[in-house]
C-alpha cells in the first residue's frame, strides 16, 4: 500500500507533549520546533520542526501539510522509535492543536500495527470427531485455511 514500515520495540513508551511554557527542557525532552529563544537560551532547530508556519498559512493548513510530510518521510518515520518515553516540547499551548500531536498519533499507529502482528497467534488445529475412527483426531493446517472438502482434509 506504499506505507513505510517502521519497527517499534515491544517496550516502546508513547511520547507525550508538553508546552515549553511549562518549564525548562530536561534531558528526556525532545524539542520539536524550528528554532527558539526561551529564557535567553537558544534552542537549535529540530528535525521534528514543522516547516509550515502557523502565522502565515493558518493552523489547519499547517498541520495538514505537516501530516503529509510526516507520512511520506522515511527519515522522520524511522526516527519515531527513538521518541520512546520522551516529552515532545513545543511552543503551542496545551489546548491548541499541534504538530507534536501528529507525531504522537503516528507513534500510536506504529504501536497498533506492531501489536496486531505480535498478538497474532496460530491456534492448534481443532479437535473433531472422526466418524471412521470413532475417536478424536487433529486436522492439519489445510483445515484452518479452508482447503478441506466435506470435512475431510487432503
Amino acid at each position: 500500500n506504499g506505507e513505510i514500515e517502521v519497527v517499534f520495540p515491544e517496550n516502546y513508551v508513547l511520547p507525550v507533549r508538553a508546552p515549553l511554557s511549562e518549564g525548562p527542557l530536561l534531558k528526556h525532552d525532545v524539542y520539536v520546533g524550528r528554532f527558539s529563544k526561551v529564557r535567553k537560551r537558544i534552542i537549535k532547530p529540530s528535525v521534528w520542526g514543522n516547516p509550515y508556519p502557523v502565522g502565515k498559512i493558518g493552523r489547519n493548513k499547517c498541520l495538514g501539510l505537516f501530516a503529509l510530510q510526516l507520512k511520506r518521510s522515511a527519515q522522520l518515520l524511522n526516527k519515531l522509535p527513538a521518541l520512546s518515553g520522551k516529552r515532545l516540547r513545543c511552543h503551542c499551548k496545551r489546548k491548541e492543536a499541534c504538530h507534536a500531536d501528529l507525531i504522537m498519533r503516528q507513534c500510536r499507529k506504529g504501536i497498533a500495527r506492531r501489536a496486531a502482528v505480535v498478538d497474532i497467534t496460530i491456534a492448534p488445529p481443532p479437535r473433531v470427531a472422526d466418524s471412521d475412527n470413532k475417536g478424536s483426531t487433529e486436522r492439519g493446517a489445510s483445515y484452518l485455511f479452508g482447503d478441506c472438502d466435506n470435512n475431510r482434509c487432503h
